[in-house]
């Protein structure tokens, strides 16, 4: 049994004061079990995992959920490809967010290239990520879709890694889950 946490903070850099746009905290309990065979790398049973942006009244903003992750891996010649698909089971959404099914489905998939550009950077990854939205999955036009770019520049070993992010869609924040954006964002990863 593992435990993770992870932070999403929106931070609006370009105003005086510097304020949060939105924070979703996000603490799970999941199994990892590793396959012997093929590509398949690993299958990891979400028994819990909760969203929350920790604000109270309107602003409020959590759900849960448990799931299945499938982890796939790839080795090329010149490059490892990664491959996930997590299906899902969405619960206790909170009154001010009960919609979120509409913008958030059962099903999402990211492929990730890995040392793709190794002759430029070192630990490159570039990343595809498509999560439909509908309760079923149906509703393309109101999922997310997200394409990224992390690298560490060639020979200088230096941390952190650059990042490159392109969003589109809905359900990036929580907060604003129900709104459609189109953000391009550069940042460091540590």
């Amino acid at each position: 049994m593992s435990f993770a946490y992870s932070q999403l903070i929106f931070w609006k850099l370009h105003e005086d004061s510097k304020p949060f746009l939105d924070a979703t905290y996000n603490p799970e309990l999941f199994y990892r079990w590793k396959a012997k065979t093929g590509d398949l790398q690993t299958i990891d049973f979400g028994i819990w995992e909760h969203n929350s942006n920790g604000r109270g009244g309107e602003g409020s903003r959590s759900f849960d959920q448990s799931y299945l992750r499938f982890n796939f891996a790839f080795e090329g010649r010149r490059w490892i490809t990664q491959f996930t698909t997590k299906l899902r089971f969405i619960y206790n959404k909170d009154e001010t967010n009960s919609d979120i099914s509409d913008y958030i489905s059962p099903i999402e998939f990211q492929v990730q290239f890995l040392q793709l550009f190794d002759y430029w950077f070192d630990e490159s990854a570039f990343s595809l990520a498509m999560k439909p939205g509908g309760e079923y999955a149906h509703r393309w036009d109101r999922g997310g879709y997200e394409a990224g770019l992390s690298f560490r520049l060639g020979g200088l070993k230096i941390i952190p890694a650059f990042y490159l992010q392109y969003y589109h869609g809905y359900a990036e924040s929580l907060l604003t889950y129900n709104k459609r954006v189109d953000q391009f964002r550069v940042g460091l990863l540590f």
